[in-house]
């Protein structure tokens, strides 16, 4: 066993040399017999914990979502979670990750892979597992805590296994933060911060699943994409998801879209798209071709980029990154269609599609980097998606967007505290390797505004799957600029520290979740409890990790503001699946500015602010209402050199603007606007 240390943080390693094990035995298991001074803890699991998924999936996603009536049960709006799913067999883990809470470390779940430890003395210990040299690794439970690699071949003994990084601080977020550090040094791949965010994500898009599922066509894509974009709202990205691939059996039959429904091919939708606004269209695969892998007839000229597996199916060969051509070509032709980008599906699968044939790590290698480089070959952006396993995130050396959550279920009542869950507490583990994405969600769904704040703060892609007719504009209006830009926050969202290790769906207390922009702060807050009961939200400046001083907390949502002295808190009594996103603006010189008001992510409307000899200066980023808290009386404001009508309420009439409490709201009418608020 070897231990390699940096700084405050450990890199654990073995030279294996064990006996064949069977499929889903651990080749090697190193064990801590006790952790002294165990307090409390959050991890995260590959083991399926939510039983009620797929019957919800079969009422809200294939009935109600649609316009039809349900075939199956409705669930329950109220699932008890977690509720592990007993697998089925060896290695029967889930593609996703969730978190889950414990206070010792008996209660650690099979098919861990990240853990936070808060102990009794102050200090926090993360570990975090991956898939290294031939293996990959998973953090288990007992008397103690033990780390199990697996191979799923037992006659490979690789010269070196990675089994886990542990990092340590008296600082939660600088724990993890560390353990990741060392983690993604020793598999020789980019953090997060250090890799490219793709520039398609950085616009509203489109995504065709849960308005159509597998009933996509040209005619429908079209029809809904123009009728969105014809209700004032800028998509500018386009994903075709599952239902457009020529398959049969469930198997790829070859590159070109099914000729029934898409008869001339991505070229010509393509271009009707760009008529309408958008720039860039992806497609949706499956890392093994479609969801039984490969037509032997169809990709028989591939000769050994293909390979026969233990299951039967036909996959991508990943020896010596013989498929490496199949996807090239795939994604030229993708290319040569217009396609821009892809969003790459049941990357999961590896370990039980060469089950006994090649080890786990060795055979993900093979696919992932061939697949990665091929698509950076052709200009393609990558999202991960079905990916939260080891085997997939430790082969991310460029791409940087993954899904961080079990799929959206629109309308579920219960689905939507829980996707809320996953994906702030998953947030914190992946988004030190990727981008979290948050997924799709639709604006008309009956808690579209608490999805749409929990998409706005998240630091990832932004994009809706409404049919026209089910689009919320208002919902919308506050997701983007009007030339389609995402105003995204600086990081990626994360728990606040007092909500690590509380558990904000079986408990009472409300989740909140921070992101910063610039000097600013932002934090959401949700109340997602099971029991369904109203909860107290206190919101400070230290939950934004922001430094001691004054602040002016701005509730986006209520339009309500507070003055925060140094060390004050903002309360809110938020009733089930209520919730508030506040901006937390410092006071400076008598000024607070918080932004443009009818976004969600207010601070980023403003892209100047500043002193002149006229006054406080804000160029807008967008049309809108610009707040701004001035603690001295306001005397004059000009809007592009053109003075302004003070009035009691705003209605959309250019050069206006109103004062309540000291918080001045002006009417922005076009992008790019200089306004000056000049004071007595």
């Amino acid at each position: 066993m070897v231990f390699e240390s940096s700084g405050n943080a450990l890199c654990v390693l073995a030279e294996p040399r064990f006996e064949k094990t069977g499929f889903g035995e651990p080749a090697l298991t190193l064990s801590f017999k006790e952790v002294k001074g165990f307090s409390s803890a959050l991890a995260s699991t590959n083991l399926r914990l939510n039983k009620d998924v797929g019957e919800a999936f079969g009422y809200y996603s294939n009935g109600l979502a649609l316009g039809k009536e349900p075939k199956t049960p409705k669930p329950s709006d109220k699932p008890v979670y977690p509720n592990p799913v007993k697998p089925s067999g060896p290695m029967d883990f889930s593609c996703w990750a969730f978190p889950y809470f414990l206070s010792s470390p008996e209660d650690v779940l099979p098919f861990t892979v990240h853990t936070l430890i808060s102990f009794e003395d102050g200090f926090y210990a993360s570990l975090a597992v991956a898939s290294y040299g031939y293996g990959k690794s998973y953090i288990a439970g007992g008397e103690g805590l033990s780390i199990e690699v697996y191979l799923g071949c037992g006659s490979y003994a690789p010269s070196e296994l990675l089994l886990a990084s542990i990092g340590f601080s008296l600082d939660p977020y600088e724990a993890v933060e560390t353990a990741y550090d060392v983690l993604a040094g020793k598999l020789g791949v980019k953090r997060r911060s250090e890799k490219r965010f793709p520039e398609v994500f950085k616009h509203l898009g489109w995504c065709s699943w849960n308005a159509l599922v597998r009933d996509v066509d040209e005619r429908s894509v079209l029809e809904n994409v123009k009728g969105i974009v014809g209700k004032g709202v800028p998509v500018k990205f386009v994903i075709i998801d599952d239902g457009w691939l020529n398959v049969e059996d469930r198997r790829l039959l070859g590159f070109k879209p099914d000729p029934k429904k898409f008869p001339n091919g991505f070229k010509r939708l393509v271009e009707e798209l760009r008529k309408v606004g958008v720039l860039k269209v992806g497609v949706w695969k499956t890392l093994q071709g479609y969801w039984r892998g490969l037509s032997p007839e169809g990709f028989k000229k591939y000769g050994e980029a293909v390979v026969k597996c233990s299951d039967g199916r036909v996959l991508p060969n990943p020896d010596g990154f013989k498929c490496f051509k199949l996807y090239f070509d795939f994604y030229s032709y993708l290319r040569g269609e217009g396609i821009s980008f892809l969003k790459v599906d049941n990357q999961y699968d590896i370990i039980r599609c060469f089950r006994c044939l090649k080890p786990v790590g060795y055979a993900a290698a093979g696919l992932e980097y061939s697949m990665q480089s091929a698509a950076l070959g052709n200009g393609l952006d990558v999202l991960n998606c079905m990916c939260m396993v080891p085997e997939n995130f430790s082969f991310w050396p460029s791409t940087n967007v993954a899904r961080v959550s079990e799929d959206y279920i629109p309308f579920w009542r219960g689905g939507a505290k829980l996707h809320t869950l996953y994906c702030v507490y998953n947030s914190l583990w992946y988004g030190q390797l990727t981008t979290p994405d948050f997924d799709m969600f639709m604006t008309g769904d009956p808690y579209g505004i608490l999805h749409a704040v929990l998409r706005a703060i998240s630091g990832g892609p932004v994009y809706i799957t409404d049919r026209a007719e089910t689009l919320n504009v208002e919902v919308a209006g506050m997701l983007a600029f009007s030339d389609g830009r995402v105003p995204m926050p600086d990081g990626v969202a994360l728990p606040c520290r007092d909500c690590l290790f509380k558990d904000p769906y079986n408990g009472s207390t409300a989740l909140k979740v921070f992101n910063r922009v610039g000097d600013k702060g932002l934090v959401a807050v949700f109340n997602i409890t099971r029991d369904e009961v109203d909860v107290v939200a206190k919101v400070s400046a230290e939950d934004a990790l922001l430094p001691a001083g004054r602040y002016v907390a701005y509730g986006v949502l209520s339009k309500t503001f507070t003055v925060l002295e140094e060390g004050g808190v903002v309360e809110r009594t938020l009733k089930p699946l209520e919730c508030e996103l506040y901006v937390l603006s410092p006071l400076k010189e008598e000024v607070a500015v918080v932004g443009l008001v009818n976004l969600l992510i207010a601070p980023k409307g403003v892209s100047y602010e500043g002193r002149g000899d006229g006054g406080l200066e804000l160029i807008s980023e967008d049309r809108g209402v610009l707040a701004v808290y001035v603690e001295d009386a306001v005397s004059s404001v000009s809007v592009n050199g053109k003075p302004c009508k003070k009035v009691e309420r705003l209605t959309g009439e250019p050069y206006t603007y109103t004062v309540r409490d000291r918080l001045v709201e002006v009417y922005v009418d076009r992008p790019g606007s200089l306004v000056i608020i000049r004071t007595r």
